[in-house]
């Protein structure tokens, strides 16, 4: 797999919105987009989540990629504090490579990041 630099998912990012935009061919309207690096890129210490997006922050969307070469999970909560240990309903668990992506509603909330291992990367961008 592909390890990607926060720069080239930041341009995957805005390809996807130029993708979405482009079809909507109706209506007249500009969308401007400022990618913008999340608080946080690793889990120092498995078991002490770190913010990666803190309530008040002012986004549109995000996203949040598990490292490719990861060998464990990474925990993502929008709503409550990441634990792996004992993930809450509203957490996610994803896998190495792949994604998350911030659900409707949850924007200018405060996004925690666990991690099943210490020194684990994630890459992520907020627009």
């Amino acid at each position: 797999m592909r390890k990607f630099s926060r720069r080239d998912a930041a341009i995957l990012a805005i390809a996807c919105l130029f993708a979405v935009a482009s079809n909507i061919h109706r209506l007249k309207a500009t969308i401007v987009v400022y990618p913008t690096a999340l608080r946080a890129s690793q889990v120092v210490t498995s078991g002490t989540p770190v913010t990666a997006l803190q309530a008040g922050d002012s986004y549109n969307g995000c996203y949040i990629q598990n490292d490719p070469n990861a060998s464990t999970n990474l925990v993502i909560d929008p709503v409550n504090t990441a634990s792996h240990s004992s993930p809450s309903g509203t957490a996610s668990i994803i896998a190495p490579g792949f994604f998350w992506n911030c659900p409707a509603g949850v924007t200018g909330s405060t996004v925690t990041v666990d991690a099943f291992d210490s020194g684990h990367n994630f890459y992520g961008t907020k627009f």
